[in-house]
């Protein structure tokens, strides 16, 4: 597909699974490699902790990190296998509780999912890691951030740092809020927490690009769902810019249109 006429855009893509079969996948493994063996053509792809000095864009094209929400056992079997072999950087969240097979947790993820979910094993999260993958905080049991008192966000933001460390032998510096959108899933008060607990980066959900106004803490990305090529680029093009829309929509009107965004 041509790739004439992108600019410099800085944009974060947000997967949640790579999978053939599931019902909540982001896209099929042959999807996966599409979208990647495409996105080498035009962009710089870069690690997530790169993106706020790519901003406003000093590179010939766009410039794109891949991210990774939840941490399902899929992202092992199917997308790391692919990234390796390309030889792109990808950034993963981790939910600590699923990571360590709470139930409640697992059962959450599984009725937010749709169906039967099972995460990665620690081992291999360190084998990615070693091959130079990148992990993060997704907090403890993937609640609404924004429903709950400030203390109770701190300690599902402190708590999951503290396990992803302990697992891993290095510091954690990135966070992604679950669902993501702001003033829906996360208020000043949680970007605070998150700043609090010793986080430099988090990221969000919004359909725009990083640009150079934009918070270290409130780093938007794009949710990518069985998109094909057209749709990866009508992205970078900015085709798919519908954040400010969505920001100024009362939270009454959210909840409304927007149920599946408003688990219990």
């Amino acid at each position: 597909m041509p790739c004439r006429g992108l600019t410099q855009r800085v944009v974060v893509l947000l997967y949640h699974s790579v999978n053939p079969t599931s019902v909540y996948s982001s896209a099929s493994p042959e999807e996966f490699r599409q979208h990647l063996e495409w996105l080498q053509r035009p962009c710089r792809i870069v690690p997530l902790d790169e993106i706020p000095a790519r901003v406003p864009g000093h590179d010939p094209g766009p410039t794109v990190a891949i991210t990774f929400d939840d941490g399902h056992l899929d992202n092992y079997i199917y997308a790391f296998p692919i990234l390796r072999e390309l030889k792109i950087p990808a950034t993963f969240f981790l939910t600590a509780g699923y990571m360590n097979q709470d139930p409640d947790v697992r059962s959450r993820l599984a009725m937010l999912n749709g169906g039967p979910v099972r995460p990665m094993e620690w081992g291999q999260v360190r084998e990615m890691q070693t091959a130079g993958m990148s992990f993060g905080a997704h907090t403890y049991s993937h609640p609404n951030l924004a429903t709950l008192p400030r203390g109770a966000a701190y300690e599902e933001v402190r708590r999951s740092r503290e396990i992803l460390e302990d697992e891993l032998g290095v510091s954690v510096g990135t966070f992604a809020y679950p669902f993501g959108r702001a003033g829906w899933h996360y208020t000043q008060e949680t970007v605070e927490a998150v700043a609090e607990a010793g986080f430099d980066l988090a990221t969000s959900v919004g359909w725009q690009p990083v640009r150079w106004s934009d918070c270290p803490y409130t780093i938007p990305r794009y949710w990518v769902i069985h998109d094909d090529v057209q749709g990866l680029e009508d992205r970078l093009r900015g085709v798919l810019d519908f954040a400010a829309l969505q920001e100024r929509l009362p939270l009454s009107l959210a909840r409304r249109f927007y149920p599946g965004e408003f688990p219990p």
